[in-house]
């Protein structure tokens, strides 16, 4: 009888043992768990942060593209070189509005008005006028104004 007394005891002290042994390795596993989504959430956010800068960036080099465009078109109808002058302007024209794609609203609606502006001087370039050249200024101070 004090043979089973003992087997008991032992059978109920390794249950024991192994139920703490269980709930402590849950307990763990809960703790590795929080510790990686609370990574994962951290990462997340950091990645939308960076793809954020990246898209800025990317904006401003095409608007700087398209103001190097125009500063190109300046100096051809400075020169009376209106066809060169009427391809930049429609080079700087298709990179504004492929910028305007991605831009936030309000900025999407200055870039728009900026193209057709753009377009409007290019209308102007083939007869060789002043106001070509103070339009194109004026499109250059903006795209300034948009990147800084």
């Amino acid at each position: 009888m004090l043979g089973i007394v003992k087997i008991l005891l032992g059978l109920s002290f390794m249950a024991m043992v192994f139920g703490l042994g269980y709930f402590w390795g849950s307990q763990k596993s809960y703790s590795i768990q929080s510790t990686l989504n609370n990574m994962r959430a951290e990462l997340t956010s950091k990645i939308e942060t960076l793809e954020q800068g990246l898209r800025r960036t990317r904006m401003h080099l095409e608007l700087m593209n398209a103001r190097n465009r125009l500063v190109t078109a300046q100096a051809a109808v400075k020169n009376r070189n209106f066809g060169e002058a009427n391809q930049e302007l429609e080079n700087a024209r298709k990179l504004i509005l492929k910028v305007a794609e991605t831009a936030d609203p309000k900025q999407k609606q200055e870039l728009t008005v900026l193209a057709s502006t753009v377009e409007e001087i290019q209308k102007q370039v083939t007869r060789p006028h002043p106001p070509a050249r103070l339009g194109v200024e004026k499109v250059i101070r903006a795209l300034d104004k948009l990147s800084s």
